[in-house]
C-alpha cells in the first residue's frame, strides 16, 4: 500500500494549495500559489482520472484506502482546477504565462503508454491506464520546472505544497525499491518516477536551505545555482 500512502502525501499537497486560496492573504502582490504551474495541476488531475480503470480492475474493491485515495484525489484536484480557472477566488491571481506544450506532452505520453501496454501480463486497458497516469505525472513536473525559469519567488504556502509533492514522489521510489526486492520490475514506470523525483531535487535542496535560513519565501532564482 505504499502507492496509496504516497498519493495521500500528494493529497496533502493539493489540500494545502486549496486551503491557501480560502485562508491566506496576498502579501506584497504575491498570490498564495505564485510559482505553481496551472498546467501541472491540470495534468495531475488527468493522471488521477486516467488511473481509475487500473484501480477498478485490480484492487479498488479489496482495499478501502485505494477507494478513498482515488476519490479524494479527483475531488480535491478537480476543485482546485475549477477554482483557479473560473476565478472563484481572486486571491489566486491570473493564470501564469507558461511555455509548456501540453498537447505534445499528451501525445508522447499516450504513445509510450500504448507501446508498454502491449507487453504486459495485466491486460492492455489496466496497464495503459497505469502507465499513462505515471507518464502524465512526470510531464506535470516538467511543466512545473519550466515555470521555475520564469518566476522569481514563491510564497511559503506554495513551496510547502511542492515539498509535500516531493515527499510523495520519494515514497514512490521506496515502493519501487520494495517491488524490486520482491522480484517485480516495471522498468519504464520506475524510470519515469526516478526522472520525476530528479527534476524536483534542486527545488528540494533550495527548500531545505531556505528553511534552514529561517525564511518562509523561496527565491526561485537560487534554483539556477543549486
Amino acid at each position: 500500500r505504499l502507492f496509496e500512502v504516497s498519493q495521500l502525501a500528494f493529497l496533502l499537497s493539493v489540500g494545502r494549495m486549496l486551503s491557501s486560496l480560502f485562508s491566506a492573504r496576498a502579501q506584497a502582490s504575491l498570490a498564495p500559489l505564485a510559482g505553481i504551474s496551472w498546467c501541472s495541476l491540470e495534468l495531475n488531475l488527468l493522471a488521477a482520472l486516467s488511473r481509475v480503470p487500473f484501480q477498478l480492475v485490480t484492487h479498488f474493491f479489496d482495499y478501502w484506502l485505494t477507494a478513498i485515495e482515488i476519490g479524494l484525489s479527483i475531488l480535491t484536484l478537480g476543485t482546485l482546477v475549477v477554482v483557479l480557472n473560473c476565478g472563484l477566488r481572486p486571491i489566486s491571481g491570473p493564470r501564469p504565462k507558461e511555455t509548456f506544450n501540453m498537447s505534445a506532452a499528451l501525445v508522447v505520453c499516450l504513445c509510450m503508454a500504448c507501446v508498454l501496454a502491449n507487453f504486459n501480463r495485466v491486460g492492455f486497458l489496466p496497464y495503459f491506464s497505469l502507465s499513462f497516469s505515471v507518464f502524465i505525472e512526470t510531464a506535470a513536473v516538467v511543466a512545473q520546472t519550466q515555470l521555475f525559469q520564469t518566476v522569481k519567488r514563491m510564497p511559503g504556502t506554495a513551496s510547502n505544497a511542492l515539498a509535500l509533492l516531493a515527499l510523495s514522489r520519494a515514497l514512490r521510489l521506496v515502493m519501487w525499491t520494495t517491488m524490486c526486492f520482491a522480484g517485480e520490475f516495471e522498468w519504464a514506470l520506475m524510470a519515469s518516477d526516478v526522472v520525476h523525483f530528479g527534476m524536483l531535487w534542486r527545488f528540494i535542496r533550495a527548500y531545505i536551505r531556505s528553511r534552514a535560513a529561517g525564511t518562509s519565501e523561496l527565491l526561485l532564482a537560487t534554483l539556477r545555482n543549486v
